[in-house]
């Protein structure tokens, strides 16, 4: 059973858009016949996080996924667009974020 990505939480959102990409089944297994893969995920290698350019790929992925669904009208997004750069608050968001890059 699924539910609609809207119901979710934003961190389960994100979950639930990575693994789009892919065709699996979900089965139970109890904890106790879980050991190494229980081990493994506790200790995760330093290696083993995404890449700078992995995430914004996977962050665009979502983003646009997002627009692409949202039950609005491309006037009303130009309207959000043109508002967020007037917005201070905003620019001062997007002048920290460019500086972190």
């Amino acid at each position: 059973m699924s539910k609609n990505l809207d119901d979710l939480t934003p961190r389960l959102q994100r979950f639930q858009m990575r693994l789009m990409r892919y065709r699996y089944d979900v089965i139970y297994s109890p904890g106790k016949k879980l050991a190494v893969p229980d081990t493994l995920s506790r200790s995760p290698l330093e290696n083993s996080f995404p890449k700078y350019d992995e995430l914004r790929s996977e962050v665009d992925s979502y983003v646009n996924t997002i627009v692409k669904y949202l039950p609005v009208k491309d006037n009303f997004l130009k309207e959000i667009m043109d508002n967020q750069v007037k917005d201070p608050i905003i620019q001062k968001i997007k002048e920290y974020s460019l500086i972190a890059n």
